[in-house]
C-alpha cells in the first residue's frame, strides 16, 4: 500500500485505489509507551476522534487481538476455511462444534457482574508457589 507509507503526518486522510475504485482511508501513526510507531489504517473519517481516542481504542481491541490468535493457532489456521468447504454435513456439524467448543473455553469475564461467570475456579493456579518463584 504506496499511499499508506507515502502518509508522513500523524493523522491523514488518504485516497486508496482499488479495482479502479478510490477509497477515502484514514492513516494515523501512534507512537507507542515502547517508543515503536504503529501505523492503523481506518475508515473512521470522523475528526472528532483524535489520536488519543485511537490509541484508547487500539489498546482495548489489542488483548481481543491476542485471544483471536490464540485460539486460531489452537483450531489449526484452516480449520475454519476447511469447514466451510466441507461438503459432508456430518463432517461439517463435527468441525463447527470443535471450533464452538474451544471458543466457550476462552470465555473470560470482562467486567464485574457478568452473568458468564469463570469456571475455572483454583484449577487456573495449580502451583502458585512455583508459578510465583519462576517468575
Amino acid at each position: 500500500m504506496k499511499e499508506v507509507n507515502e502518509a508522513k503526518g500523524p493523522d491523514q486522510i488518504v485516497d486508496l485505489t482499488v479495482d479502479g475504485k478510490t477509497i477515502k482511508m484514514r492513516v494515523i501513526r501512534l507512537m507507542l509507551d515502547s517508543g515503536d510507531e504503529e501505523i492503523l489504517v481506518t475508515n473512521l473519517l470522523d475528526e472528532s476522534f483524535g489520536l488519543e481516542d485511537f490509541k484508547e481504542l487500539y489498546f482495548k481491541r489489542w488483548g481481543i487481538e491476542v485471544k483471536f490468535n490464540e485460539l486460531k493457532n489452537r483450531l489449526q489456521k484452516d480449520s475454519l476455511v476447511l469447514m466451510l468447504l466441507e461438503d459432508n454435513p456430518d463432517k461439517r456439524s463435527a468441525m463447527l462444534y470443535r471450533i464452538m467448543e474451544e471458543i466457550s473455553k476462552n470465555v473470560v469475564p470482562i467486567r464485574p457482574g457478568r452473568s458468564n461467570l469463570r469456571r475455572k475456579g483454583l484449577r487456573a493456579i495449580k502451583y502458585p508457589v512455583n508459578q510465583k518463584r519462576s517468575l
